[in-house]
């Protein structure tokens, strides 16, 4: 899976995480989070996420995703967070976090990569 933008200028990264700067300060991360064993599957996985990212103060969103994704948003104070998977790779889900402004650029990104 691949993602692009000319948001940022450098990227850090952990086990499962990406963090990525613009000018020396943090924007936003990427994670890939494993399906739990004894889940379901990934759908399963995701809508359990979704249904706990949901509150009085979070909406949750429908993703606008290539065929072969299926994901959701939730906004929190002034950043985006989608949770994804794609069809082709179920074992585990992507979890992105960008300030609401950039968060759409990002996500017209998504590809099954490079």
């Amino acid at each position: 899976m691949s993602v692009g933008s000319s948001l940022f200028d450098a990227v850090r990264i952990d086990a499962n995480d990406i963090s990525l700067f613009s000018k020396r300060k943090a924007i936003g991360f990427i994670r890939i989070e494993p399906v739990p064993e004894g889940s379901e599957s990934a759908e399963a996985f995701l809508n359990e996420l979704k249904l706990s990212s949901e509150s009085a103060s979070t909406n949750t969103t429908p993703l606008n995703l290539p065929s072969g994704f299926t994901g959701y948003a939730a906004k929190n104070r002034n950043y985006v967070t989608g949770y994804l998977f794609s069809e082709t790779h179920s074992d585990s889900i992507l979890i992105f976090s960008f300030p609401e402004g950039d968060f759409d650029e990002i996500v017209k990104t998504v590809s099954a990569g490079i």
